[in-house]
């Protein structure tokens, strides 16, 4: 009839057309019933949930023109069932499940009309039409309003009439789309029944990049229309990972790679158990083995000799060398030699090679380079000159092991000492505990006296007043000095050096010096020593005279204004005044000149310095004062 076919209508270009009414009964509390009470039932038809608010269910009886409204609330999930409780009659044996709704209408047993509307106010009319009906059933042959060609079926006490596939089919035929059959009420709390559930969805990505065996793989998941809730595995037959009762939309998770291929992602859904599948192929690359050393000397050299230290492996990919504290870092490509050559400081280096291929490192080859120390190698006699036929001994240090060589001598041993006898070049060769050598020499000479003088100057000045030291080297066993001037016998001067603490003129004359040795006596060459006299300084200044002044002189400056100081005794002057001090150091102006004149304009310490043009200057410091 034209009704069912304007709600047919309505119903493909309303969400809320998707939910009906999936069952009547009208035999609650009747002889014979299972239930107490008449129920009506909701079923959601779609994917999506439904709002009953402002919502009625309408109740007719088979020809009559009133209905009486039933409002509703809730929401109603996609797949749900939604139970209205009606009245309760004297019979029957069991509860209904908790209605979700409850009234009190008494639904006809045999034949009636019920509508489901979108607002709450009651329809009129025989056979109502309009946009706010979602579905109207008519039940019994005497029903005069119904969808389709005709009404459905007549329940009873015992049966109550359901729509198809529990609810599901809805093709606007009342007659063909119900069914009359054991009452069944199902409310909120039922399983979801989902008529034409979407499609369960699910995408596995990999994160770009090498993928090294033992590694993990990153992956991205992403999972739709499952329901309620998910499980879900990814493996590829050897790693993998799973969980159950999953909620999430989008996730990140990962795998430890020992094997390539492909990971298959497996997503079960709680809506019908429905699975959907994905992959993702990767490749996993092998771990590149470890590097290995070849050593010069098996990593130990002494300081000086050149050490090489050889890579080998990674015949592919690149290689990564670092040795620590001397860093020729880089990437080469093997086989790959290293050199520590012989400028290498001494000491222990690590050394450290990585290889890798297709983005995979191998292990870390480790090792360490050892360059020890030469011995500090010396050698010593206990003279360097001796008698004819005499000899001497040689001491050497620094190792564990001497090999003294020279003329009529060999010797190899521990013994750090050594005898020679004849005249020539000496030396040893010391070896250490770590077998590193050094070597020391000393020459030895042969003298009819067993002594040699070293060479004397042939002037020595000195000044007057100040101390005299000029040493003499002698060679060999000595036994006495003798100082001499103008060949005669100076009492007191008994070592090689002649010392005079404070040299007078009559110190000048002829020096040389006499030594005594084991075997014989020897002479040095003459030598003059002049004494020169200090300067006598004269210093002239605005408010007097000064002659050799022995204490500080003081010199008066004007305020404002300068002063003229004169100088005399010497060739040269230098005037050196302080001017001032930061952080401890002095800042110093000087001036030099031949006239011994001098402006001074400023007061602080001062220092004069005459030179009369021999070694013998002579200093005298001072104070200007305002």
């Amino acid at each position: 009839m034209v009704l069912g076919f304007l709600l047919s209508m309505c119903s493909t270009v309303d969400v809320r057309a998707q939910v009906v009414i999936s069952q009547i009964y009208g035999g609650g509390g009747n002889t014979g019933s299972t239930y107490k009470n008449d129920f009506i039932e909701l079923f959601n038809r779609g994917n999506a949930p439904v709002s009953l608010a402002g919502w009625s269910v309408q109740y007719a009886t088979d020809a009559g023109t009133s209905w009486t409204p039933t409002s509703l609330t809730g929401t109603i999930q996609a797949g749900g069932y939604y139970l209205i409780q009606m009245v309760a009659g004297g019979g029957g044996t069991t509860d209904l499940p908790t209605p979700d709704m409850a009234n009190t209408t008494q639904l006809n047993l045999s034949s009636a009309k019920v509508a489901l509307v979108n607002v709450t106010a009651a329809l009129s009319g025989s056979c109502p039409t309009g946009a706010q009906i979602i579905d109207l059933v008519g039940y019994g042959s005497s029903a005069s309003c119904f969808e389709g060609t005709g009404p459905t079926a007549s329940p009873s006490n015992t049966n109550a009439i359901l729509r198809a596939s529990n609810g599901c089919q809805d093709t606007g035929q009342n007659a063909t789309n119900f069914a009359v059959g054991a009452p069944n009420p199902r409310n909120s709390a039922t399983a979801i029944n989902l008529c034409n559930p979407p499609s369960l969805t699910a995408t596995l990505a990999t994160a770009p990049g090498p993928i090294c065996n033992g590694s993990p793989v990153a992956f991205t998941v992403n999972v739709g229309n499952f329901g309620a809730s998910y499980s879900y595995t990814i493996t590829n037959g050897t790693n993998s990972t799973s969980a159950t009762a999953q909620t999430s939309t989008s996730f990140a998770t990962s795998v430890t790679a020992t094997g390539g291929g492909a990971f298959t992602l497996t997503v079960t859904g709680t809506v019908g158990g429905s699975t959907a599948v994905a992959s993702s192929n990767i490749t996993v690359n092998p771990i590149p083995a470890r590097p290995t050393y070849s050593l010069t000397n098996s990593g130990t050299v002494c300081a000086g000799t050149p050490l090489v230290v050889t890579v080998n492996g990674c015949s592919s990919g690149t290689l990564t060398f670092t040795t620590n504290p001397v860093t020729p870092s880089g990437a080469f490509v093997p086989p790959f030699t290293y050199t520590f050559d012989a400028n290498t400081p001494p000491g222990t280096y690590t050394i450290c090679a990585r290889c890798t291929v297709s983005g995979c490192t191998s292990p870390m080859a480790l090792s360490t380079v050892t360059i020890n120390p030469r011995p500090a190698a010396t050698l010593s006699a206990s003279s360097l000159a001796f008698c004819t036929g005499g000899s001497v001994s040689l001491t050497a240090s620094g190792g564990t092991n001497y090999a003294f060589s020279g003329p009529g001598l060999s010797q190899n041993s521990p013994t750090p000492t050594a005898t020679a006898s004849a005249a020539g070049l000496f030396s040893v060769i010391v070896t250490d505990a770590n077998t590193c050598t050094a070597s020391a020499g000393v020459e030895l000479v042969v003298s009819p006296t067993g002594l040699v003088i070293g060479a004397t100057p042939a002037t020595v000045n000195a000044c007057t007043g100040s101390p005299l030291a000029v040493p003499v080297n002698v060679s060999g066993i000595v036994t006495a000095y003798y100082w001499l001037k103008n060949g005669i016998l100076i009492p007191g001067q008994n070592t090689n050096t002649l010392s005079i603490s404070s040299v007078q003129p009559g110190d000048a004359g002829a020096y040389s010096l006499s030594v005594v040795g084991s075997c014989g006596s020897a002479s040095s060459s003459t030598f003059t020593v002049v004494v020169n006299p200090a300067p006598i300084i004269v210093l002239t200044f605005p408010g007097g005279t000064l002659i050799d002044p022995s204490s500080v002189p003081t010199i008066q400056l004007p305020t404002p204004g300068q002063v003229q100081v004169s100088v005399s005794g010497g060739t040269m002057y230098e005037w050196t005044q302080v001017i001032d001090r930061i952080n401890g150091y002095e800042i110093r102006q000087s001036e030099c000149n031949t006239t011994g004149l001098f402006t001074i304009d400023r007061t602080g310490p001062y220092r004069l310095t005459v030179n009369p043009g021999s070694a013998c200057a002579r200093t005298v410091e001072g104070l200007i004062i305002n």
